[in-house]
C-alpha cells in the first residue's frame, strides 16, 4: 500500500480475506481500475484467497465496535 503511494491505511487480516481501510480522501482513488488490479494481484501473491475495502475507510478504534459487541 506504500508503493502505490498511500498514506493512510489498514489492513485487517480475517483468515483468508484483507479487508483494507484508507482515510477518506484516499478512497476515491483505491477503485481505480490498475491501482485495484495491483492491490488484488498482491495480496493475492501472499495468500489472502479475498481483498476487501472497508467503504467506511480508515478510522481510529474502529476494532473498538466490533469488540464492544462481541463483549455484549
Amino acid at each position: 500500500m506504500k508503493n502505490l503511494c498511500f498514506r493512510e491505511f489498514r489492513v485487517r487480516y480475517h483468515g483468508d480475506l484483507a479487508r483494507i481501510e484508507v482515510s477518506q480522501n484516499e478512497l476515491e482513488r483505491i477503485f481505480d481500475k490498475t491501482i485495484r488490479d495491483d492491490i488484488v494481484k498482491k495480496f493475492k501473491e501472499v495468500g489472502f484467497d479475498y481483498v476487501s475495502v472497508d467503504l467506511q475507510g480508515f478510522r481510529s478504534g474502529s476494532l473498538n465496535d466490533v469488540l464492544q459487541k462481541k463483549a455484549i
